[in-house]
């Protein structure tokens, strides 16, 4: 709690902010700080119970009515950093300062905008994980602030990966990579199972042979009276009477 207290009282001391009236009985504030507790967030798609420690706030002694600010916001998202294992507002602004570098500077390091690093530094927004590891090892890596300072002037760095020593020796790789070609063309070599043949199943001749019943059925003639037999006589065939 020291440390939020001790961030929140430079920051409001810095900003030398107008000390607000109570709109109920229109006494002044008095600065306070919350009490702990806890406040749902969400971050990244997913929501967070995170413990709010040593956050301002703006509060009238007789109505009892509390106010928050922007140095609130910014201790709630310092809150939230924290859990989820972000750099800090102010970790990032002690950082850079520490490498000598200006918002524009860094910004133009790390590829983003110079506004965007500012609401980093100032707790409006939270920056992506992406961009929080890569500030990690701008800040930790001398080798790699030289690397992201070449590539404005040379743009064929990173275009080919660079073999270092905890990657496997390249006959290793060239092993790997044959073993992977002899691979691919036996899978290649391998029969493809027959066609299925045209002949039905049982399940679906008997299907056939159910809806052929119950068209027969449906179609069946409705006068079941069977006719008096009459017998033919073939057309230019005598008759035997005629013989």
């Amino acid at each position: 709690m020291g440390v939020h207290y001790e961030v929140s009282k430079t920051m409001t001391a810095e900003k030398k902010q107008r000390i607000p009236k109570c709109h109920g009985c229109g006494k002044p504030f008095e600065r306070r700080f919350a009490p702990p507790h806890v406040e749902k967030m969400k971050y990244d798609g997913a929501r967070h119970e995170v413990l709010v420690e040593g956050m301002p706030q703006w509060q009238c002694d007789g109505c009892r009515i509390t106010v928050t600010d922007d140095d609130s916001d910014t201790v709630v998202q310092d809150c939230l950093r924290r859990h989820i294992g972000l750099l800090t507002a102010a970790e990032i602004r002690e950082a850079r300062t520490t490498l000598g570098l200006t918002q524009s500077q860094l910004a133009a390091l790390i590829g983003c905008a110079a506004e965007s690093l500012s609401r980093w530094e100032n707790g409006v927004i939270l920056q992506s994980r992406s961009y929080d590891r890569l500030l990690r090892v701008v800040f930790q890596l001398p080798v790699v602030r030289e690397i992201l300072a070449g590539m404005s002037s040379d743009s064929a760095v990173g275009r080919t990966a660079v073999v270092g020593s905890g990657d496997p020796p390249a006959g290793v790789v060239e092993a790997m990579r044959a073993l992977e070609r002899i691979w691919e063309g036996a899978s290649r070599r391998v029969e493809t199972p027959p066609a299925p043949t045209s002949k039905p199943s049982g399940d679906r001749r008997e299907r056939t042979r159910a809806l052929g019943q119950a068209w027969m059925t449906a179609n069946r003639p409705t006068d079941t009276t069977e006719a008096p037999w009459t017998p033919l006589v073939g057309a230019g065939r005598p008759s035997p009477r005629d013989s």
